[in-house]
């Protein structure tokens, strides 16, 4: 899926000398972005109108996503996360100097087994989004559907699974599922991912002159509110269980 948007220039900015319309490959996240006017594109929709600059969204499976990016078929990927084990791990592709936003990623283990030692988290078996791989430093095994994921959570086949809060949560709540224990894992920024060399040129930096100016219309905490949120502490087998 494509949309293509051509900017009313509410904002003045030195970004709207742009030629070329940016061409943003936008990763399928189910409920957040799994449509062109689904919350992710929409929000990097109002801040890319806000640099008062041409582009076009498309939206493509997480891993194929990044690799758009990688091989310069797209202007940037979004979103990712900044890894907390970056300078430990050889990146196949760099990201922004933006941040967008902060969220929290959870991980999510069985309420029927002691809680996971975090020191010791290379002897569990960790689930993962398959395009998250890279960015954790213990062995992880990927998944591609984010409800089996949780499901093999609830159901005992795996012992954790690490990813947003904001994506996996919401399924929770959904299914209720009431074998599942919530443990921040960290907060981290969200960023855009950019071919090897591109990191901080003319695109990266209208990203952040659009939040700039969202911000400096005081239009920004609407748009990133939903996004930009601490970690909530709840938990599903207490508030599962006590239904069934």
């Amino acid at each position: 899926m494509r949309i293509c948007f051509v900017p009313i220039f509410l904002f003045l900015t030195s970004f709207s000398v742009f030629a070329d319309t940016i061409k943003v490959s936008v990763a399928i996240i189910p409920s957040r972005s799994d449509s062109l006017t689904a919350p992710i594109p929409a929000a990097l929709s109002s801040i890319l109108k806000a640099a008062g600059v041409k582009f076009q969204l498309e939206l493509y499976p997480f891993k194929r996503s990044i690799y758009n990016a990688i091989k310069g078929n797209h202007d940037f990927h979004f979103p990712i996360i900044e890894s907390p084990f970056a300078k430990k791990i050889k990146l196949k592709y760099e990201l922004s100097n933006t941040t967008f936003w902060k969220l929290p990623f959870v991980l999510y283990t069985r309420a029927d087994k002691p809680p996971i030692n975090i020191e010791l988290i290379s002897d569990y078996k960790i689930l993962t989004d398959g395009a998250h791989q890279a960015l954790f430093d213990f062995p992880t095994t990927a998944v591609f559907d984010l409800t089996s994921a949780i499901r093999m959570i609830d159901r005992g086949r795996a012992d954790g699974f690490i990813f947003a809060e904001n994506s996996i949560d919401p399924i929770i709540r959904r299914l209720k599922l009431s074998n599942i224990r919530r443990t921040l894992f960290g907060m981290f920024k969200v960023k855009a991912v950019f071919k090897l060399g591109n990191k901080n040129g003319m695109v990266d930096k209208a990203l952040q002159e659009g939040i700039n100016n969202l911000k400096a219309y005081g239009k920004y905490k609407a748009i990133a509110g939903q996004w930009n949120n601490e970690y909530t502490d709840w938990q599903p087998y207490i508030i599962f269980s006590q239904e069934n």
